[in-house]
């Protein structure tokens, strides 16, 4: 694949409180883990055409969606990513309360998910493609940029933050819900607009029926969503293995 240089909108869907998650539940590594995988596939779910998987990073999922055709229909396809985007924040919170409160496992993993939350940042600009070793890979200021932007002063560990560039593209009309900040980095000082989802989330969960995330279906599945996960994780051989690294040559 050549080299080539397009315009592109990146996100990154990053689970807020991973790290203490993982730490506090060291003792049940297996659980929490699947509940992490859970959630990631959740947001993965919603990232729909012409949202695709850059790569996944741990505790986060990397987006991007580039300009393949006309200025009228990539509009169109902008439009529908800003669905998607608010679409995260929905699945998520579901999800990590179905989790939470339909579990038969009383671990702390299992009975805490719902203290995991989601932030997102959203970034417009330009990225080179290129191949290496099969795989597409994004290059550029704009994703160092992107990337940049998960540490910043925002308070809230629930948020959305759209950069100039992207507030731009998406047109966001109700930018009086925005509230605006700059961040400082080795490679400028960047503003960001930053809405914070929390009370709508909320108002969405008094209607989700809760009644169901007690009920046997929802203990049963994900009884066998914990089952299924930890089969592959226990039968690993536990020896380190480097992605950087080309595989090893089996012994002659």
């Amino acid at each position: 694949m050549a080299e080539k240089n397009k315009e592109v909108i990146l996100i990154i869907a990053d689970i807020s409180g991973y790290t203490k998650f993982m730490i506090e539940n060291k003792k049940t590594l297996l659980h929490a883990q699947t509940v992490i995988t859970a959630l990631i596939k959740t947001v993965i779910k919603k990232a729909r055409v012409p949202l695709k998987i850059a790569k996944l990073e741990g505790d986060a999922v990397f987006l991007f969606a580039a300009k393949e055709n006309s200025q009228e229909k990539w509009l169109k396809e902008v439009a529908r990513i800003k669905e998607r985007i608010n679409a995260f924040f929905t699945a998520f919170k579901i999800q990590a309360l179905e989790l939470s409160r339909s579990t038969t496992c009383s671990c702390n993993a299992c009975t805490m998910t719902r203290e995991l939350k989601l932030k997102v940042v959203v970034h417009y600009g330009n990225a080179l493609f290129y191949k290496i070793d099969g795989n597409i890979e994004l290059a550029g200021t704009d994703v160092i940029l992107i990337h940049r932007l998960l540490k910043n002063s925002i308070s809230s560990d629930e948020y959305i933050a759209f950069t100039q560039e992207a507030a731009d593209i998406f047109n966001l009309k109700n930018i009086s819900d925005f509230e605006k900040i700059t961040e400082t980095y080795d490679i400028g000082t960047i503003p960001l607009y930053v809405n914070y989802p929390g009370e709508k989330l909320k108002a969405i969960l008094k209607k989700h029926n809760r009644k169901k995330l007690n009920s046997p279906y929802y203990k049963i599945k994900n009884m066998f969503l914990k089952m299924t996960a930890m089969i592959p994780l226990m039968s690993q051989k536990h020896k380190p293995h480097f992605h950087n690294l080309p595989p090893e040559k089996p012994e002659q």
